[in-house]
């Protein structure tokens, strides 16, 4: 068996050469392979949150609040190219090509043609967000709300406000001190 493959190999080398050549030059983003570029594990904060962003790369999110976004090759401070401010990020989110931050009680979209953060407009502080397939979800102290990603709207669909809410494939689930609710 093991000779049938190498007279295999032997007569199409040069397509096995060139399947591995294509392999070995391209390059893709995978969540699973992402060597970190820190030179020990003291050099950042620990990573509070990571939002994968379909074979592009990472959004991270550290225990300092800091924001930075990493390819695969090149780690990217957010603070490096964007007027985002000092206020720590308290969480993120990667939702239909857009990358959003809950930060002092804003929820806020970066838009990658300018470089800058537009603020949703909220009745009240956000304290939590999560998305779905479908929509993004953010928690006031009031209210819960579905983001528009398109006209960056906020529609009530829950008067119970959750302290928390967790991603789902198809739906989010939220939950309060004393129980959890879908």
């Amino acid at each position: 068996m093991l000779s049938f493959l190498f007279s295999l190999l032997a007569q199409f080398r040069a397509c096995f050469y060139l399947v591995m050549v294509f392999f070995a030059t391209t390059t893709f983003a995978s969540p699973l392979f992402y060597t970190f570029p820190y030179s020990s594990a003291n050099a950042t904060g620990k990573f509070k949150d990571i939002e994968y962003v379909e074979n592009k790369g990472v959004w991270l999110l550290d225990s300092d609040g800091k924001v930075s976004y990493y390819d695969g090759i090149h780690y990217h401070n957010m603070n490096a190219f964007t007027k985002s401010g000092v206020t720590p990020v308290m969480q993120i989110a990667s939702f239909q090509s857009s990358f959003w931050q809950l930060t002092d009680g804003q929820l806020q979209s970066y838009s990658n043609d300018s470089n800058q953060f537009k603020t949703v407009p909220l009745p009240g502080a956000a304290v939590d967000l999560a998305h779905d397939n479908h929509s993004l979800y953010v928690t006031t102290a009031n209210a819960t709300f579905r983001i528009s990603a398109e006209t960056l709207s906020a529609e009530k669909v829950s008067e119970k406000a959750y302290e928390r809410l967790f991603n789902g494939y198809d739906s989010v689930l939220g939950s309060t001190m004393a129980n959890c609710s879908h």
